[in-house]
């Protein structure tokens, strides 16, 4: 084989290597963590504050998954008190696995179907408000 046909070949392998490295790009998606993070990034402050004012009570929640159930369990301190607040599931890989609920309860104990099909490694983000006070908590948690 003379030298011409070497060329001829590194040349076909670097084309084909190029147009592999096209495809296995465009299959690759391109999630953000959140649409409106530059809106999110401005409030940032107010999540700090609240995440102090949680870190003042007695104890923090407790969140725990069994039996196809997210269980929140809130502190003492808010006992026979309204709790209104919001519970985020965030699956960084997949954003169809996140779940957003807003809630308001009397009791300490608030729990929140999961579906099978939501497994993985989530983060529970906590917000509340009792008595015009915001709340913060986060948690990582496996589903499973």
């Amino acid at each position: 084989m003379n030298w011409g046909y070497k060329i001829l070949i590194a040349y076909l392998v670097f084309v084909a290597g190029i147009l592999f490295l096209v495809y296995k790009t465009s299959k690759e998606t391109n999630e953000l963590v959140t649409k409106n993070y530059y809106a999110k990034e401005l409030k940032y402050q107010q999540i700090i504050d609240a995440a102090n004012n949680a870190s003042s009570l007695s104890s923090k929640p407790k969140i725990s998954y069994n039996n196809d159930n997210l269980k929140i369990v809130f502190p003492e301190d808010f006992n026979g008190k309204v709790i209104s607040g919001n519970v985020e599931l965030y699956y960084a890989a997949d954003e169809q696995k996140d779940l957003s609920l807003k809630f308001e309860i009397r009791v300490l104990d608030y729990r929140i179907p999961i579906s099978n099909n939501n497994k993985g490694l989530h983060q529970v983000n906590l917000s509340w408000s009792v008595n015009d006070v915001d709340y913060y908590y986060e948690q990582k948690i496996f589903i499973d």
